[in-house]
């Protein structure tokens, strides 16, 4: 047995075992009141760091699913968490901590920790048994097969891409607000959706001119963002191109890269607060938000903003706490085997008011004293199976753990098996902040 094999072996148990422990806390202790929230950050902050060094000891790389899912649910679930940590005197921007009791705010922080560790524990699963694609065999140039793929995808997928995005841009542009951003079921929404794919089955599949071509698609979805507000769409297909870039593309990080890196997120995260800024004033175009961009406070603010909004995730999983079991009874998976029918076109029309039960998240955001911050796939769990929730987790995290291995270089399937994973990787890390059913379709 090599070492890599045993460390493994070993993470393997004392996660399951740290797993089991967490869970037995929270299930058995009713009474919140005896621990500190300082303390349950402290114990999040120190579980965040310890899950990062198992990752590098494990060789699960920057540009893994499994790694960033981790990441960014300490950020959203947490974010504000750890920000009121750090700054106690933190001025946050709408919500506040002081809305909420300390106990259910408690409940939350334990239960979102507990969460995590065992999403962490079903990923150290599978990591080297990836999907195998045996209907590949009938090819024998897998680069043209995957760049074919890419262009039909694209060829299907773009008319109805720039239809959304203009009809949002123009809509946004008229109204001055970022409400007016469309979504939904329409017929051009969903096929506006292979567009991503398409594009990264095409960077798979190209030979040449890979660092223009990502370029230029990165430099459109930044375009949009400027002149609609929205973000998430476009933050998640910019992050699946470029680690799909690096990984096609075997980029060796050098310290250069990643200086350049660091620069880049940096800026990343002050264009994404600014356009937060911009748009709960008015969005009148991109001169408006260049104001705001120069004017834009650097250093320490721009990460504190960032763990404010995006921790806001936080008050979706206390509004489900807040009313599980007490105004709704527990779902009993409703929030996925009742996901299926959105499969079936004009099925929100006819089942909208089913729907919204099924994404119980969004109506408790708008009951009275809610807030519209959308969904969690942890806050899905614990509506549907309360405390026996964790063991579902566990499952789905090992059917993620599954979906997200990679093909060793020196396989057939490699190429494709990149452009599947991060097409994957495109709708599924939406998990993070968003409910099962809004992930369901698209997926």
């Amino acid at each position: 047995m090599n070492k890599i094999r045993k460390i493994e072996l070993f993470f393997i148990i004392s996660n399951l075992f740290v797993s089991i422990l967490f869970v037995l806390l929270f299930v058995n202790n009713s009474d919140f009141s005896r621990i500190g929230i300082n303390s349950l950050t402290r114990m999040a902050l120190v579980l965040l760091v310890v899950h990062l060094i198992q990752f590098k000891l494990l060789q699960v790389r920057y540009y893994d699913f499994r790694f960033w899912f981790i990441l960014l649910s300490y950020l959203f679930l947490l974010g504000r968490v750890f920000l009121l940590f750090i700054e106690p005197s933190y001025n946050f921007f709408w919500i506040q901590f002081s809305s909420y009791s300390g106990e259910i705010i408690k409940k939350t922080i334990s239960f979102t920790i507990v969460s995590i560790q065992v999403f962490f524990t079903s990923f150290l699963f599978y990591r080297k048994n990836p999907i195998k694609f045996n209907f590949l065999n009938q090819f024998n140039n897998m680069k043209s097969i995957t760049f074919l793929t890419g262009v039909i995808l694209i060829s299907l997928s773009f008319p109805f891409r720039i239809y959304t995005d203009l009809t949002n841009v123009i809509s946004v542009q008229t109204t001055g607000s970022f409400e007016s951003v469309g979504t939904g079921g329409s017929i051009s929404n969903i096929l506006s959706t292979f567009f991503v794919p398409g594009i990264i089955f095409l960077l798979v599949g190209l030979n040449k001119k890979r660092k223009l071509f990502v370029f230029s698609t990165i430099l459109y979805f930044v375009m949009i963002m400027l002149l609609t507000g929205d973000r998430r769409y476009q933050t998640t297909s910019i992050l699946s191109i470029i680690l799909c870039y690096i990984v096609v593309n075997d980029q060796k990080v050098k310290i250069k890269h990643f200086l350049i890196g660091i620069l880049a997120v940096y800026f990343g995260l002050t264009l994404l607060t600014a356009i937060r800024i911009v748009r709960t004033e008015h969005l009148s175009g991109i001169t408006v938000f260049l104001n705001y961009f120069i004017n834009a406070e650097f250093g320490l603010a721009v990460l504190y903003e960032i763990l404010s909004e995006f921790g806001l995730s936080y008050y979706s999983l206390i509004g489900v706490f807040q009313h599980i079991p007490n105004t709704f009874n527990y779902l009993n998976g409703l929030s996925f085997y009742g996901s299926i029918p959105s499969l079936f076109p004009s099925s929100g029309l006819v089942l909208g008011d089913f729907f919204s039960y099924v994404s119980i998240s969004n109506t408790i955001n708008r009951l009275p004293g809610g807030h519209p911050v959308g969904a969690t796939i942890i806050g899905d769990f614990y509506a549907n199976f309360g405390n026996y929730s964790f063991i579902f987790m566990f499952i789905f995290g090992l059917i993620l753990s599954k979906i997200f291995v990679l093909h060793q270089n020196c396989s057939k399937y490699r190429l494709y098996s990149v452009a599947i994973y991060y097409s994957s990787f495109y709708i599924l890390i939406n998990l993070v902040r968003s409910s099962f059913f809004e992930i369901f379709r698209p997926f």
